[in-house]
């Protein structure tokens, strides 16, 4: 976590736009490919569709 008055987030505070998404975006592939790695481990003998379909279940629980 970025704590005010450090130079981190002085710098986060300056970047611009396209380089706070190009960051949102890393983030995002980086959490799935972590939730796509625990559904793995959940599921030792699951198929790679099945894994997506777990994920994609896992991605519409949070819209309900």
């Amino acid at each position: 976590m970025l704590e005010a008055g450090t130079d981190e987030l002085q710098d986060a505070l300056r970047a611009a736009p396209a380089e706070k998404a190009k960051q949102t975006f890393a983030m995002s592939r980086t959490g799935f490919a972590l939730k796509r790695a625990q559904l793995r481990a959940r599921n030792p003998g699951a198929s790679e569709a099945a894994i997506e379909r777990l994920l994609q279940a896992w991605l519409e629980e949070d819209e309900r």
